[in-house]
């Protein structure tokens, strides 16, 4: 009974330690930019030393998401625009990320005069020093004091992003109306993004199988794993490769499983998220403290 307190004890410990980690506080406000579009504004304060990514990172980080519901009471005014990012280029490829603070900005036209609100959830990474936790947040914009929704502009012809703004004066938030400012500049994209093919993306994925099996936790087992199977002769051989096809069909029949159930997002969420990350490392001192003979 002693050691199972001692084990609560630790995933307690454990716990409170990884909740105090949230590096990124988010707010967002609404912009009326005239009697059809508004523009929705999401804000972050991210902690010193800290950075989340851009949507158009190249590397092997999480990209921040905005998803949006559905709702017939307004359309999206193109893609959400983002402040000028900071680009560094190594190895892995090309990371754009974000220091401080950030402001995400996403135009909309107004389809419905009656007061409705716009909810979604944004997703993405935030890093320091090569630890990384994941970023999610629900957001909920109030859109209020569209009463004349014009007509004349057709759903067929989306409004420029340059567009001057009718009342750049006001901003709509919680219902209040409060004099804005622009706190930062947006820039768009240095170049023109090309979606990774799905052969480049196999084969990054093989090549980062290959460079884990230089890790100090994995490195160690290979000898073991091709002595045990190499003293067992021919038999050694087929028991090798049924172990190998096993281990592929079942992160295989497991991913294709969860992602049907859960979304293609599942296989970030069991990597990123800090309950199936907490999860694996009490199974893990588990299985630690009963090969040291703690049990």
């Amino acid at each position: 009974m002693k050691r199972i307190t001692h084990i609560l004890l630790l995933l307690i410990i454990v716990l409170g330690l990884h909740a105090q980690e949230d590096p990124v506080t988010w707010s967002f406000k609404t912009v009326k930019v005239n009697d059809s579009v508004a523009e929705l504004q999401f804000h972050a304060d991210i902690q010193h030393e800290w950075h989340i990514y851009s949507q158009y990172t190249q590397g092997i980080e999480v990209p921040i998401e905005f998803n949006f519901e559905k709702n017939g009471a307004y359309k999206l005014i193109g893609k959400v625009k983002e402040p000028q990012y900071i680009e560094e280029t190594d190895e892995w490829g090309t990371a754009r990320f974000f220091n401080k603070q950030a402001t995400f900005k996403q135009r909309v036209k107004i389809l419905d005069s009656k007061p409705f609100t716009i909810k979604g959830k944004l997703e993405g990474q935030a890093c320091k020093d090569g630890r990384c936790t994941q970023v999610e947040q629900k957001f909920s914009f109030d859109i209020k004091g569209f009463d004349k929704v014009l007509t004349a502009v057709s759903e067929k012809e989306p409004l420029n992003e340059d567009t001057p703004r009718a009342d750049d004066s006001a901003v709509v938030k919680h219902g209040e109306i409060k004099p804005a400012a622009d706190t930062q500049t947006e820039s768009a994209p240095k170049d023109a993004e090309k979606e990774e093919s799905l052969w480049g993306y196999f084969l990054g994925a093989v090549l980062g199988g290959l460079v884990g099996l230089l890790m100090p936790c994995v490195f160690p087992m290979i000898p073991m794993t091709v002595s045990f199977f190499s003293k067992e002769g021919h038999k050694g051989k087929r028991d090798a490769l049924l172990y190998g096809l096993f281990i592929i069909l079942i992160f295989i029949i497991f991913g294709l499983v969860l992602s049907a159930i859960f979304g293609a997002d599942m296989g970030n969420i069991l990597s990123t998220h800090w309950i199936p990350n907490i999860l694996f490392a009490v199974i893990f001192l588990i299985f630690a403290f009963s090969l040291l003979g703690y049990f």
